[in-house]
């Protein structure tokens, strides 16, 4: 009787298989590099691993493009949300580009700065 251990496959070290990649590309011709990388993922890469490996080169892709633009989270009180979105359907303007013009607006114009700070204490008393 044998035991279930002749199926399993000697372990390769990562870096014995990157080197088998590098020298299956530069042995193979220019438009066959890509179908020798692909069978080369198959074979050392899990299904999982794979997702992850195209998702950060797409992400590092993304990242490269200078049209692409970073997108960032603010947080913000639902009554101040409300508020806002009030205020964005009265102007007609949509809501982050409304945040924008005012932010602009108040960072560049030191007057208003002071009277919207004024107003803020106000509000808040």
């Amino acid at each position: 009787m044998r035991g279930s251990d002749i199926f399993k496959q000697a372990k390769v070290d990562p870096k014995n298989r990157v080197e088998m990649l590098e020298e299956r590309l530069s042995k193979s011709k220019e438009d066959l590099r890509g179908l020798a990388c692909h069978e080369w993922l198959s074979a050392n890469v899990t299904p999982a691993g794979r997702v992850k490996l195209l998702n950060a080169l797409r992400r590092q892709k993304a990242n490269k493009s200078p049209t692409s633009q970073k997108y960032g989270v603010i947080r913000v009180a639902i009554s101040e949300r409300e508020a806002l979105t009030k205020l964005s359907s009265k102007t007609g303007i949509p809501l982050g580009l409304l945040l924008k013009t005012m932010t602009f607006a108040v960072d560049t114009d030191p007057e208003l700065r002071g009277k919207i700070v004024r107003l803020a204490v106000a509000i808040n008393l």
